[in-house]
């Protein structure tokens, strides 16, 4: 009995944003070493080769480079969502993603807070570095509502486990650093 009150005890309500950004940041490093490892292993199959024959101002190359980005965000968010509760980020941070009544995330629920992700808090990944625009205005959303858009829309919640302040600082810093990695 006395593990489940310390549970209540360890769990605030709703993570603070700057958590969820710094969180974030480190999941966008995550996804662009998945995004590293892919263009290695295609220019290991040859894929790259292929691609290299099409015209470099071509089209088709900046969409199919679009579609490969987004696919493996849109997988790697719903992979960890669905599974795990939390992506690699967040979990780092304490940070769990539940349904609105604490329950683990049904796959629709997911599926539809990834994409309400990818289209609100990336705006598509139009730039590389757009989501600081689109966490601006997501900002403002969470203010106004106290839910970002992608909570609001899959009826979920995120709940954090507190953190330490020297934790804290030390999760900030690798974001800082996986920021910086990343440019």
């Amino acid at each position: 009995m006395n593990s489940i009150a310390n549970q209540n005890q360890q769990v605030q309500s709703f993570p603070l944003p700057w958590d969820r950004f710094w969180a974030r940041c480190i999941d966008l490093f995550i996804h662009y070493l998945i995004l590293f490892l892919i263009i290695l292993i295609s220019i290991f199959l040859g894929v790259s080769s292929y691609i290299s024959e099409l015209s470099p101002n071509s089209k088709i190359v900046l969409i199919i480079a679009w579609a490969i980005i987004s696919a493996v965000f849109i997988i790697y968010e719903f992979v960890f969502l669905s599974i795990f509760g939390a992506t690699p980020g967040k979990f780092l941070f304490r940070i769990r993603i539940t349904e609105n009544d604490g329950n683990k995330l049904s796959i629709s629920k997911a599926l539809k807070r990834v994409l309400y992700v990818f289209c609100f808090g990336h705006y598509l990944f139009m730039f590389q570095e757009i989501f600081l625009i689109a966490y601006f205005f997501s900002g403002r959303y969470y203010k106004k509502t106290g839910k970002f858009r992608w909570d609001k829309a899959s009826d979920s919640m995120a709940s954090q486990g507190l953190l330490t302040p020297l934790r804290r600082k030390y999760l900030i810093l690798l974001a800082i650093f996986c920021i910086t990695l990343r440019l």
